[in-house]
This record gives structure tokens, C-alpha cells and sequence, in this order.
């Protein structure tokens, strides 16, 4: 190339938001060309930046750059073009934009050098500059022609606008509309792209759309959204679900709403079922999340409250929208309590529209989604959003980190914090503590990793040899060494305890994202955005395996199966080789649809979390099967920033941008999928021995009204939060219409009552037989034991029959046993209570009538008080009475949603709870309210505190899960208990 000819064509690269992020590419030409450096230039810290963006850009390049887009030879350029290269600050697009000005006035460089330079220096700023030289590059454009340019204020940068949608929004030919458009693309201010195989569209580049929107103000941009809108409207005569797909107005219809500030279309549209089915149809569920969220900006408090059910319905239950093929709302209504007016009103429609297949088959379909993952705990360690978390070894304790370097860590027993300090550094990426839990390293942004000392919360050695961001830190399986991975490209493997050096893997072109030690310490395995997945030997640092990935982005890496396998989770695909051969697995890997953006896997590898793309869920991935669960309940309020699983599987810790930790119970797959007809699961029994609360439930088909082809088959064992464990327990024959089940308060006897009139009493550690009753009358409603377990009396549900004791007119809904064992207390259904002496001839001590239909009862252990919730025609109300004097002495709460109540142990609190789902503590001296709390999506069904009054377990029956959700709230850390 001579230097009269043209330099040859040069890389454009739109949006390169970081400096460092150029510091990776391979360029194979001499020039690059941004629309960013001048903002990334004026917001670095130039002195802590690692590669200067003039390095980058030398005044050469610049030079080329305003040559290449002029169309002249380098030579010819004015020596003042130096000057205005540094006065612009060697921003690529400014100097193209400038050269392509000059390409159609060659006199430009005619002027004199002093006063063209003058008249940019003594103006310069970034957006002014750019402006500036889109008017001029504009100017020779006829003033028709401008003023329809102008009118695409409403289109958001970067956004395909199809030809047709065009010529319809203008009112003229497409023809027109092309050559209109092609004017600002030969300008380098518009992009062509193809829509499909019969259209195509233009979009505008960023600072063009700035430029645009500057030249409006916000009545105008109204009313062009305003116009659009009619437009579209008139095309569907008024009605949004006639609307025809153009490529373009089913994805941005709620945006032009929302630039029309159209609140009633708005709640039109997102209130539609029919509306809702087409977005789903056509788009993921998380398009439509967003069109919800969006629309908070232009609704008020009361009005964002009616579309607030919709909402809920669609982000509960978006894992399971796509077992629909039609887009069906089938799967929503199954997603919430039927008790709710909104949701049946969902399920019906959604029936009316499946009118193909049954409710039942939807139900069985739905419950193969496996959506059992419940919150157990929120901690709220900090002000500011949390980046990381992760769990020790024995699965003790779980330690989250800050943006500004607070460590906090936490005791998975009562979930209290343990210990808290800070670093320096600022921002923490990653933390992981060592194997013997007592050291925990953190990686920072600033490029340095530290080791804390937990016990003294004092740093032990810091390591600064890496010259970007750290993205991930581990300790080796002996605690001696660490491992971290870095945006310099490279991994190196240090001395925890003296910092220095030992090997440095080099072989990365890109960043390097994850990396992660095999059990035995002699290996590291290593994910980068170099689209490689590597394996590395420890001693010497040498890549022993490189799988490439062709299609996708790798965000996290970790060995499986005991290291036989290597896994590799990108943004829309989970991948999975042979880690001696590098072969890949024929297995099924979890594919989805929205970018992922974070990832983790069990030590096993049988399960995985991940995050999807700008989301507050997290699925639950069963890599064997492919299946996914999501948990929900009332989630983040903001974009996760991780999700951690506890060392035995039980666990999901999620942090987020809203500054709260939450932990989430999860339910393995294997026993929601054990039968494919598998009926929904309710709370049979609930109770502490001891601090341990015992939890055991059974199948029931609800909605017969009984009990029909149950089988008992799980105990659930919820031991504080410390060792999670779902014991299947199943006894050795089909049992048949389970009706109810005691345990003993030693907890060493299980008593279990069937509809054909069968007792059984079975020792609770083997469930072997001990001896059963067969001879009973009709259906065993409830059976309990006295405070020796002694006596076991058994109530028959028909006709309020208490076998071989007592008799009354109305059926029985409850009884207890004073501490005494000779007093029986017995409450029946139309509002009456008598006490009994049962050893001294069935004799009546006492009565009580209350007025109202006795509906749930507690009697505090001291025998002293005995609360009830009645139920008068449409309101319900607890009151307390007194067990000696027979009187009634409070009345707590009067709400048509109370649905239970219990005393603690100390009988100094009183609890009640509710249908929605919310739980009240009273104080029973002064009968004042201590406080209240939020947990379940359903009624609270049971309520139980342990001996020490600390913790307090509540269950409750919602159709989402179908088992009752079992939430422990550890409130002492709180002082609330």
C-alpha cells in the first residue's frame, strides 16, 4: 500500500462499554474503530487502569481512521488533525463520523488549520461533538425527509424496525422507507438487518437515537407514541388479541403504552388471558415479566395492585408454562391456592380452553414440575448487595460477602451470625472457605486475593500477582495451596500460607471465568471465554485436555462423579465430557431458552442450580433426567448474584442485589417423580420432641372429599435447619385410607387410624407393627395420646363416638387430656365443652356453652387456659377460657381467615394463624401482640413451639406443592422469642 492509496477496510466495534475488554481481542488489521472510548476514557481512573485507551488507539490509527472514512490519502490530512485527535481524545467514532462529513465536502480541509480547531476545542464534549457532526451530516437531507427521521424517537437504539412497520408508522411506500433508511446507514448512523426471509428492518445506532431524543421534548415523543398506537389499534379494530404479529409490535406494544402514559390499555393488556396466552405463546415467560415490571412506571400504588395477582401468576409458576404447547393458562391456575377468588377464576378459564384433555391429567403433568423448593430462612447481613456466598465443607456454616468487603458468617444451626469483618479492597467476587473451615479466602475486583483467619477475624497473607479482576479462588483439597483465576487470562496456583507463587497455567486467550481443584489436588479444571474448557496438571502447570465449545458462552466448570467427568454450564446449554478422553457425554443436558448467568453443582453432580439472565428465580436442574424445578415463594426483589447448594443437597443459599440471603428447602426429585399418578400430599401430624419437630404426612385425593388409595409413606424430619432429612419410611403392606396419626410425646410410638375402622400402633424408629385394633366402627377421625402415653383414646368421626367411653350427641372436633391423665376435656362441634373424669365412670365435672361452631382448639400444658377458634355464620374469632372456673376470659383476634392457634411451651405467648399465610404472637398476661411474620403461600394449617420456646414450626397445605410447606423460622437471634 502506497501512501496516496486508501488504507484498507478497518473492524468496527459498537459498544465496548470496558477498556479491558479490548485487551482480548485479536485484531488482524491496523485500525479499531469504537463508539465508546470517549466515555470510557472520561470515567477510568487512568492511573489504575490497565490498558490505556490511547494505547490502544495511537494517534496513527487515528490518523487512518479519519483517511480511511474520508477517502483520501494520509498524506493530504491538515497537521492540526494531531491536535483535534487529542482535543476528542482519540475517539474512534467522533474521527469516523468527522472523516465521513468531509467525504462529501472535500473543502472542509480547506480551512485554515487554527480556526477549524478553535471552533471543536472550544466547545468539546463528548455528546456536544457528536451532535454537532450529525447535523452537518444531516444537512444536505431535504427537510420532508428530516422531519420522518425525527419521528423515530419512539424506537429504542439497537432495535430491528421492520420495513413494513415503517412505511405504516411514516404513511408512505416501503420503497420510500428504504431509501429514507439507507441514507443514515451509507451516514454510519442506522444498521440494515434482516428480519426474516420476506422482510427486512433497520435499526438506529445508539447515538444516533440520543441525538433524535434531544431534539424533542417529552409531548412530542407522547404524541408520536400516541400516533403508532392508533395506527395499530385501527389495524385490529380495537381489539389488542386481534393484533397480527409484524416482527416487532407483540414485543414492544407495553413500551409504546407506556410512552403514551395509556394507563387504561396498559391494564387492559396485562389483565387479558387471552393477551397473557399470546405473549407466552410467543415469547418466554420472562418477556412477559418484564412487560409487568415496565409497567410500574407509569401506574400508581392502587393500580400496580390490581395487576399484582397477574404478576404473581406468571413469575410463580413460569417453569411449568412450557409443558403447554398452545400457551395455555392451564398451568397457572395449578400454580396457586384455589381458595383464592382471582385463581379460580384462572383455572377456569384455562379449563374452557383445554377442553381436550382433563383437569386431572393437568394436575399429574404439572406435578412432574417438582416445584418444591420453600423458603426456610431471610437474613438480611448487610445494607449492601451481597456478590457472593458460599458454604464450609461440613456444612457448618455459610459465609456472603459484600460490594465494599463486609464478611459475614453465618450458624446454619439457628442461622445466627458467627463472625463479620472487613476488608479493604472493596469489592468481593468470590469467597471460599478452606477444607479443616477455619481459613476463608476472598477474591476481589481490584485483582488481589486475601486469606482470613475465621476464629480472629484477622487476615493472614494477601496475594497480588494477578493484574485484573479475580473471578474465582479455592482452596487445594490439603488447604495448602490456592487456585484463583483472573481476567488477565491466567491461573495460578499460590501458598496460602506465605502467598508466593507456585505454578502459572498459561494457555487462555480470553478471560478466565471458573476454575476448581479434583479431589485428589492434582488437577484444576478451568472454563474460559475463550470458548475452551481445560484441564490442567498442578505440578507443572501443563494443559493436559482442551474440550471447545463452538456455540455458546462458559460461565462455570466442576468435575463429576469423582472426578470421571467434567461439566461445563454456558448460558443456554449445560455441557458434559470424558475427562481422560474428552468425549463428550450422551446424556441429556438442560437446555433453555433465556441466558443463564450463574451456575452451581452438588458434590455429587446428580444436581445443579442456575440463574437465569436478568431474573431474581433460580432453577433446580436434575442432571440425569434434564428435569428443572423453580424456586420461588416470594423471591428476590432484585437480579440474583449467586445461588450456593449446602454440602448434603438440602440446601439453596441465594444472594441479590435487595441485600437479603435467603435459604431454600429442597425437595429431591426422585420422590416427586416415584409415581407418575402420585396424589397430593397433606400434613397429617406435626409436633416437637424436644427441639426437634417431627413432621409426617400422607397422600389424600382432596378433592373427593376422603380419604381413597392412600398410601403412607413419608416422614419428614426437620431437625432445626442443621440436617434437613427426608426419610421415605414404607411400611411393609399397601395401607389403605390413612385417616389421621398420632405420635407419642416420647416420640417412640405412632399411631395410625384408617377409614375402615382399623388402629395400628407401630414403634416410630422401624415402623414395625406393635399391635392394631380391626374391630372399630366406621371411619377413626383422631386419635391421642395422654401425657404417659399410656392411654390412647380413638374418636370415631361419624357419629363423635370415643371408643368404649363416652358418647355424644354431636360429632367430636376436639379432646385433650389434662396433665392429671384422668380429666378429659371434649369440645363438639355446635359449640359445647365438657370435662370428664375417665376413670370414674364416664362422670361429667363440668360445661361450657360458646357460642359458635367449634372449629380448632389448644390447651396450654399447664392446664390452666384452653384456647378455641369458633366459627359463627361469616366470621370466626379466638378466645381463650379458663379451665378451672369453666369462663371465658379473652377474646385474642376476630378475622374471618383464622385457621389455627397454639400456646408455647412456657405458656406465656399464644400464636394464631391465618389463611394467608401470615402467623401472630400474642403475649398472654396483657394479651398484647408481639409480632407477626409472612412465610407461606397458602393457609397456615399448624403451629408448633419447641421446649425452649426459640423456634417455631409452622405447616401448611398449598396446591402449588401439594405437600403442605414446612417452614422454620428461627426467630431468638431476632429477640422476637
Amino acid at each position: 500500500m502506497t501512501e496516496n492509496q486508501p488504507i484498507r477496510p478497518f473492524v468496527v466495534l459498537d459498544d465496548v462499554r470496558e477498556a479491558n475488554q479490548l485487551l482480548y481481542l485479536n485484531f488482524n488489521c491496523d485500525t479499531i474503530v469504537t463508539t465508546r472510548n470517549a466515555d470510557i476514557a472520561s470515567k477510568l481512573n487512568r492511573e489504575k487502569c490497565v490498558i490505556h485507551i490511547k494505547e490502544l488507539l495511537t494517534v496513527e490509527h487515528c490518523r487512518n481512521v479519519m483517511a480511511s472514512t474520508a477517502k483520501i490519502p494520509i498524506s493530504t490530512l491538515p497537521k492540526a488533525v494531531d491536535q483535534f485527535i487529542e482535543i476528542v481524545d482519540h475517539s474512534a467514532l467522533i474521527l469516523t463520523l468527522f472523516g465521513i462529513l468531509v467525504q462529501h465536502d472535500k473543502d472542509k480541509w480547506n480551512i485554515s488549520d487554527n480556526k477549524w480547531l478553535n471552533q471543536y476545542q472550544s466547545q468539546y464534549d463528548t455528546k456536544t461533538m457528536l451532535h454537532k457532526l450529525i447535523d452537518m451530516l444531516l444537512s444536505n437531507l431535504n427537510e420532508s425527509d428530516l422531519n420522518l427521521i425525527l419521528k423515530l424517537d419512539i424506537f429504542e437504539e439497537n432495535t430491528i424496525i421492520p420495513i413494513n412497520t415503517l412505511s405504516m408508522y411514516w404513511g408512505v411506500n416501503q420503497h420510500y422507507c428504504i431509501s429514507i433508511m439507507n441514507s443514515l446507514v451509507h451516514r454510519f448512523l442506522a444498521t440494515e438487518n434482516v428480519v426474516n426471509t420476506k422482510n427486512i428492518g433497520y435499526s438506529l445506532n445508539d447515538y444516533m437515537a440520543d441525538y433524535i431524543r434531544s431534539r424533542h421534548c417529552v409531548s412530542d415523543a407522547k404524541a408520536n407514541h400516541v400516533t403508532l398506537l392508533d395506527l395499530y389499534k385501527k389495524s385490529c379494530q380495537g381489539d389488542w388479541v386481534q393484533l397480527r404479529n409484524d416482527d416487532y409490535i407483540h414485543d414492544h406494544l407495553v413500551d409504546h403504552v407506556i410512552g403514551a402514559d395509556d394507563k387504561k390499555t396498559m391494564k387492559e393488556l396485562l389483565t387479558n388471558f387471552k393477551w397473557l396466552q399470546i405473549r407466552l405463546k410467543n415469547k418466554s415467560s420472562y418477556a412477559l415479566l418484564h412487560d409487568f415490571i415496565k409497567s410500574r412506571s407509569i401506574l400508581d400504588f392502587e393500580e400496580w395492585n390490581h395487576l399484582h395477582d397477574y404478576w404473581y401468576l406468571v413469575r410463580d409458576s413460569h417453569s411449568s408454562i412450557n409443558l403447554c404447547q398452545d400457551g395455555s393458562l392451564i398451568q397457572l391456575a395449578l400454580s396457586r391456592p384455589w381458595w383464592r377468588d382471582f385463581y379460580k377464576e384462572v383455572e377456569s378459564k384455562a379449563i374452557e380452553d383445554c377442553k381436550e384433555t382433563t383437569f386431572f391429567k393437568w394436575n399429574n403433568c404439572y406435578n412432574q414440575r417438582n416445584e418444591f423448593q420453600i423458603c426456610i430462612a431471610t437474613l438480611e447481613p448487610t445494607s449492601e448487595s451481597i456478590t457472593s456466598s458460599c458454604f464450609s465443607s461440613d456444612g457448618t456454616m455459610l459465609a456472603c460477602c459484600d460490594k465494599i468487603g463486609n464478611i459475614i458468617i453465618y450458624d446454619t444451626i439457628l442461622w445466627t451470625p458467627l463472625y463479620s469483618f472487613h476488608s479493604t479492597k472493596g469489592k468481593i467476587s468470590n469467597c471460599s472457605f478452606s477444607p479443616d473451615c477455619q481459613k476463608i479466602a476472598l477474591s476481589f475486583h481490584c485483582g488481589k486475593t486475601e486469606v482470613w483467619n475465621i476464629n480472629n477475624e484477622k487476615i493472614l497473607i494477601e496475594h497480588g500477582y494477578h493484574t485484573a479482576k479475580v473471578n474465582w479462588s479455592e482452596f487445594s483439597p490439603s488447604g495448602q495451596e490456592v487456585v484463583s483465576c483472573s481476567d488477565d487470562r491466567l491461573i495460578m496456583i499460590w501458598n496460602s500460607n506465605t502467598g508466593n507463587n507456585i505454578v502459572t497455567c498459561r494457555g487462555h486467550k480470553n478471560m478466565v471465568i471458573d476454575c476448581h481443584y479434583s479431589k485428589d489436588g492434582g488437577r484444576i479444571l478451568s472454563c474460559s471465554w475463550d470458548k475452551t474448557i481445560q484441564i490442567w496438571d498442578t505440578t507443572f502447570g501443563t494443559s493436559l485436555l482442551v474440550c471447545a465449545i463452538t456455540e455458546d458462552w462458559p460461565i462455570f466448570c466442576s468435575f463429576l462423579d469423582h472426578d470421571q467427568h467434567i461439566m461445563c454450564g454456558c448460558e443456554h446449554r449445560v455441557y458434559i465430557w470424558d475427562s481422560s478422553t474428552g468425549d463428550a457425554i450422551d446424556k441429556l443436558t438442560s437446555t433453555c431458552r433465556d441466558r443463564v448467568s450463574l451456575y452451581d453443582v452438588t458434590a455429587n453432580g446428580k444436581m445443579a442450580v442456575r440463574c437465569l439472565f436478568g431474573s431474581n428465580l433460580v432453577e433446580v436442574i436434575d442432571t440425569s433426567s434434564g428435569q428443572t424445578s423453580i424456586v420461588t415463594d416470594d423471591g428476590h426483589h432484585d437480579l440474583i448474584t449467586c445461588a450456593k447448594i449446602s454440602p448434603n443437597s438440602k440446601i439453596i443459599a441465594t444472594t441479590s442485589k435487595d441485600t437479603l440471603l435467603k435459604l431454600w428447602l429442597v425437595q429431591p426429585f426422585k420422590e416427586n417423580m416415584e409415581k407418575a399418578d402420585k396424589k397430593p400430599m397433606h400434613l397429617l401430624d406435626c409436633s416437637f420432641i424436644g427441639n426437634v419437630p417431627h413432621i409426617i404426612s400422607g397422600e389424600y385425593e382432596q378433592w373427593e372429599g376422603q380419604a381413597i388409595e392412600v398410601l403412607f409413606w413419608d416422614t419428614f424430619v426437620f431437625d432445626c435447619g442443621k440436617d434437613v432429612r427426608f426419610v421415605k419410611e414404607t411400611c411393609k403392606e399397601d395401607w389403605k385410607c390413612v385417616k389421621c396419626c398420632s405420635l407419642s410425646h416420647n416420640g417412640n410410638l405412632l399411631a395410625v387410624g384408617f377409614a375402615f375402622g382399623k388402629v395400628k400402633m407401630l414403634h416410630h424408629d422401624n415402623l414395625e407393627v406393635d399391635w392394631s385394633i380391626n374391630n372399630l366402627q366406621l371411619h377413626v377421625n383422631n386419635l391421642t395420646f395422654n401425657s404417659t402415653d399410656e392411654v390412647l383414646m380413638i374418636v370415631n368421626s361419624i357419629n363423635g363416638d370415643i371408643v368404649n367411653k363416652f358418647i355424644s350427641e354431636d360429632q367430636i372436633c376436639f379432646y385433650k387430656f389434662l396433665e392429671s391423665s384422668n380429666i378429659l376435656l371434649i369440645g363438639a362441634a355446635r359449640g359445647e365443652m365438657q370435662a370428664y373424669n375417665i376413670y370414674e365412670n364416664s362422670k361429667s365435672i363440668d360445661s361450657l356453652s360458646i357460642p359458635g361452631k367449634i372449629i380448632h382448639h389448644d390447651l396450654a400444658l399447664d392446664d390452666a387456659e384452653c384456647a378455641v377458634i369458633l366459627e359463627d355464620k361469616d366470621s370466626k374469632a379466638c378466645i381463650v377460657w379458663n379451665c378451672v372456673s369453666f369462663k371465658i376470659t379473652h377474646t385474642v383476634d376476630s378475622n374471618t381467615c383464622i385457621s389455627t392457634c397454639k400456646f408455647s411451651t412456657k405458656c406465656d405467648k399464644l400464636a394464631i394463624g391465618y389463611d394467608y399465610g401470615t402467623f401472630k404472637i400474642w403475649e398472654t398476661t396483657s394479651w398484647t401482640l408481639l409480632t407477626s411474620f409472612d412465610g407461606h403461600l397458602g393457609s397456615i394449617q399448624t403451629l408448633y413451639f419447641s421446649a425452649d420456646d426459640k423456634i417455631i414450626l409452622t405447616g401448611g397445605n398449598q396446591e402449588r406443592n401439594n405437600a403442605g410447606d414446612y417452614i422454620s423460622n428461627h426467630f431468638s437471634h431476632k429477640g422476637l422469642l
